[in-house]
């Protein structure tokens, strides 16, 4: 739910664009009800909205036309040719349009119109590809290009269906046979684990594993391997630092080449060293294992490297600044990121005559100039040619110093998955977006409270507990916490980059004696109208994390 003003005078057209704005659906794809029985509103884009009968205080219903129809093809329940004749005419036919999209979908992967299960169809080709059954390099070229027309008509879709069909195409082993252990050196998570995970096979790697932990008593009945990945990627920031820096916000980004190349550590024989591309590989082979154990790690990976994987590196100045500044710590500011190093002469930011086309990257013993270009240390930047100067600098930085990191990663993904660096279909089928959501680490941030407040409604009868909930949520719980109230509201640890449809707080039987309740399924929170403050805080903490721990168990 969302208020929006209005001008008096404003079109239909007008506030479309309004709501593409607000909410990215595109006005092509909304569907508009009002009134009671609520009816679609056919109308133009010139008619004003007195006209169509929305006037002030009017609940507008908005639903998403593509959404719809991705869910009608997800469910089944109708065949291609049905399918095709339910396109609103608004969206097909045109170039871009779901119509033409879909159409070049059922093309590309031989879906006959009589179909119904659309995915039934794909997993087949997909299974053929990770067998290695298509070896010719033209129909395999073009099942990659399939796959890539796949994940962009799914965009900004819930990955989940596309997620449950690469895991089903993996040739998992049985849960009966034997579980590969990982022996784990808390003071040292990478080094003292890599070269086991170097050594698994596809089938081990795909496997349930059981973690160990040096010198620590225990069985691993799901919970330390959980506690395995969610660590991980922390302590990458923590411990590798010649492997992996911190962005301001947290996220792990790999260091430059010249920093990472002289990473090593022994191998499991200790006969031969691991090097930084073997190291990148396991890392990668981790985070590869934790979508299968349904593990979020630690930390995130940064946006830019993550479009590495993918094959989706950004282009062009804009794309690189936006990298930039998203990885930026709230209320920072980078002069790189910005308009202004650009619109204002060199001499009025102090920066004429001080800038070469290089960049100086700190190893040890001392740091070191690399050429952004042939000869960019004797190249003077200037007001003339400083945008050339900015987008090699930033591309360096987010892109060319990393590659070599990005391809060892992905090896390891590849490891786990299947396919080739063209033909993964963990990278093939999930965006950026969809991988960073997969791996991010779970739980909610204080500003992330205010967005789910404002997606929320509840009842009248529990005002007072309602308020002590948000005022607990920002003021008494961590960010893990918080994450942890929304998955036993939700089912999910975090709210991630499409937010939420909506949240409900309702009333639920009994006093002070009793925990709250929950729906998952309709993201609903059955709260018990508790006589204080702290009561609800204990009350919501115990429940919380008693669903946490059975959901480990």
């Amino acid at each position: 739910r969302m208020d929006l003003a209005v001008g008096a005078g404003d079109t239909l057209g007008q506030f479309r664009a309004l709501l593409h704005e607000r909410t990215g659906i595109q006005p092509r794809h909304q569907l508009l009800r009002l009134g009671y029985p609520p009816r679609a509103l056919c109308a133009g884009g010139d008619e004003h909205l007195s006209d169509v009968g929305i006037r002030d205080g009017e609940v507008v219903i908005l639903e998403n036309l593509r959404d719809l129809f991705l869910g009608d093809l997800e469910s089944g329940a109708y065949t291609m040719c049905e399918l095709l004749c339910r396109l609103p005419p608004s969206d097909d036919g045109m170039p871009g349009s779901t119509g033409a999209e879909f159409r070049s979908l059922l093309a590309a992967f031989g879906v006959g119109l009589e179909e119904r299960c659309f995915w039934d169809v794909v997993r087949v080709r997909l299974r053929s590809v990770l067998r290695g059954e298509v070896a010719d390099q033209v129909p395999l070229e073009r099942f990659c290009a399939a796959l890539i027309l796949l994940r962009r008509f799914f965009q900004h879709h819930n990955p989940q269906e596309r997620l449950s069909m690469i895991i089903s195409c993996l040739p998992v082993p049985s849960r009966g046979l034997w579980s590969p252990e990982i022996s784990v050196d808390r003071m040292s998570f990478l080094r003292s684990s890599a070269a086991q995970i170097l050594n698994m096979s596809q089938a081990q790697l795909l496997s349930r594993v059981v973690v160990r932990y040096e010198g620590e008593r225990g069985i691993d009945g799901g919970g330390l391997t959980r506690d395995f990945f969610s660590s991980f990627a922390t302590r990458l920031g923590d411990d590798e630092a010649e492997l992996w820096q911190l962005t301001g916000r947290g996220s792990l980004q790999p260091t430059p080449e010249l920093v990472s190349k002289s990473a090593s550590c022994p191998s499991w024989f200790g006969w031969t060293s691991l090097n930084s591309d073997d190291l990148y590989r396991a890392c990668g082979r981790v985070f590869g294992m934790a979508v299968l154990h349904g593990c979020k790690l630690g930390r995130p990976l940064s946006r830019s490297f993550v479009r590495l994987l993918v094959g989706d590196a950004p282009r062009g100045l804009g794309e690189l600044q936006a990298e930039l500044c998203r990885e930026l710590r709230p209320g920072e500011r980078d002069l790189r990121g910005g308009s202004e190093i650009l619109e204002r002469p060199l001499a009025d930011t102090g920066l004429s005559r001080s800038l070469r086309f290089t960049r100086t990257i700190s190893t040890h013993p001392e740091p070191q100039e690399v050429e952004l270009v042939p000869g960019g240390a004797k190249m003077e930047v200037t007001d003339e040619n400083k945008e050339a100067w900015l987008e090699a600098l930033l591309r360096h930085e987010l892109v060319t110093s990393v590659e070599k990191a990005a391809r060892a990663f992905r090896g390891g993904l590849i490891d786990v998955f299947g396919g080739s660096a063209d033909s993964c279909p963990l990278l093939c089928l999930l965006d950026a977006d969809d991988l960073i959501e997969l791996w991010g680490k779970g739980g909610v941030t204080r500003q992330e409270v205010a967005y789910w407040r404002a997606v929320t409604r509840s009842s009248p009868a529990l005002q007072v507990q309602v308020d002590w909930f948000w005022e607990v949520l920002e003021d008494d719980f961590n960010d893990e916490l918080r994450g942890k109230v929304l998955q036993f509201t939700t089912g999910s640890s975090s709210i991630g980059h499409r937010g939420m449809r909506g949240f409900l707080i309702e009333p639920a039987d009994g006093g002070d004696e009793r925990l709250p309740l929950a729906q998952t399924c309709g993201n609903m929170l059955l709260l018990p109208r508790y006589s204080q403050r702290s009561v609800l805080a204990a009350r919501l903490r115990t429940a919380a994390e008693m669903c946490c721990s059975f959901a480990m168990m």
